[in-house]
């Protein structure tokens, strides 16, 4: 059993269909050999730069990519037919988000012949009732990998900021405190000729409607008793 494609093209090369109804016509006339553009070999590469490097992704669902390069190097047609792994739905939504975002940015189309949905350039879905489904899988996968306990947060700052401090052992840790906010506060300091540097992390929740998840900010603080208590940054990340 053949596993569903998804067929992308440069729209430059090959045009822009006005519906899914176009998309037969257009592949027919790929069928002519002409090289695929600079953008679609450049779209081919980060594809395959996507399933090797980036570790959100399941391997299984990225499979067919981690040699896209070696394979589509001899293709002498302006589509190339990307194959799409047989892994559940939840994994390979979040391969191809990556994967639309990716063609965006080149100008390349994509035609899920699984789904029956045209991706544009422009953010555009074919055919339009198919968009609120769309729509509802990036909030799907959204909801599933934003992070909802403190805990988790902390545990991976904690982590970094060890790393951090392990390089500039100067720094001491002064205080960790959760306030009745469940907040995370965490304070280094350094003693110096002119005072006491202090480089706190604060970790709380994004109380945003538009955004899910944690918020963290970093600063400096400085005490001494030359130019008094000055705050010298904030950060939120």
């Amino acid at each position: 059993m053949s596993h569903p494609f998804l067929y992308v093209w440069d729209a430059n090369q090959l045009g822009l269909p006005n519906g899914i109804e176009d998309v037969p016509q257009l592949l027919e006339k790929a069928e002519i050999e002409n090289p695929p553009s600079s953008a679609l070999k450049n779209f081919i590469e980060q594809l395959q730069g996507l399933a090797l490097y980036n570790k959100a992704l399941k391997l299984d669902a990225v499979a067919p990519y981690l040699q896209l390069v070696a394979q589509t190097a001899h293709h002498s047609y302006p589509v190339v037919a990307l194959e799409q792994a047989d892994v559940p739905e939840a994994q390979f939504l979040a391969v191809l988000a990556q994967i639309v975002t990716i063609a965006c940015q080149l100008n390349i189309v994509i035609y899920d012949d699984n789904r029956l949905i045209l991706f544009l350039p422009s953010g555009r879905i074919l055919p339009s009732q198919r968009a609120a489904w769309w729509i509802g899988a990036l909030d799907y996968l959204d909801d599933k990998e934003s992070v909802k306990n403190i805990d988790e947060v902390i545990q991976e700052v904690e982590r970094l900021a060890t790393d951090l401090w392990l390089r500039h052992p100067d720094y001491q840790k002064h205080e960790l405190r959760i306030n009745e906010n469940n907040e995370w506060i965490c304070t280094y300091k350094k003693e110096t000729s002119i005072g006491i540097i202090y480089f706190y992390i604060y970790i709380y929740r994004n109380t945003s409607i538009s955004r899910k998840g944690f918020l963290i900010s970093t600063g400096i603080n400085v005490k001494s008793p030359i130019i008094g208590a000055c705050k010298l940054n904030c950060v939120n990340v």
